[in-house]
């Protein structure tokens, strides 16, 4: 990281990006700077701190976000390889997937939302009725 890229930060931004060891989470209102600081941030954690990428873990809420961030970073990096970067949702289905076996479960499963969890009681409740 250079340090034209700090130049273009504020205090508390500079702040976040230098942070030192543990997490940190950034709260920050819409057209803050929140993106630019988390992978500048990754940046700095890969190039100066020595931190592996598969040690790092970015999630957001939507997917925009996250493709957005996951593009800085690569542009970032120059390529190379780039920390898990997505939403909740599916950084939590990838990590299950990868770990399901675990539990004994296959990672061929299906996450059903709202919509389907509504969808399949209705077929279900159907079937019922029919005697099936």
């Amino acid at each position: 990281m250079t340090m034209d890229v700090l130049k273009n930060l504020n205090p508390p931004q500079k702040e976040a990006v230098l942070h030192g060891e543990g997490p940190l989470l950034i709260l920050a209102g819409a057209g803050s700077g929140k993106t630019r600081v988390i992978t500048n941030r990754i940046d700095h954690l890969i190039r100066e701190r020595g931190v592996r990428p598969w040690n790092i873990l970015a999630v957001t809420f939507t997917n925009k976000a996250a493709r957005e961030m996951a593009e800085r970073v690569s542009k970032l990096l120059g390529g190379a390889d780039t920390p898990l970067i997505a939403t909740f949702h599916a950084a939590c289905g990838r990590i299950l997937r990868r770990d399901i076996h675990q539990l004994g479960f296959q990672s061929s499963f299906a996450i059903y939302d709202d919509r389907d969890s509504d969808r399949l009681l209705k077929d279900a409740d159907k079937g019922a009725d029919k005697g099936t």
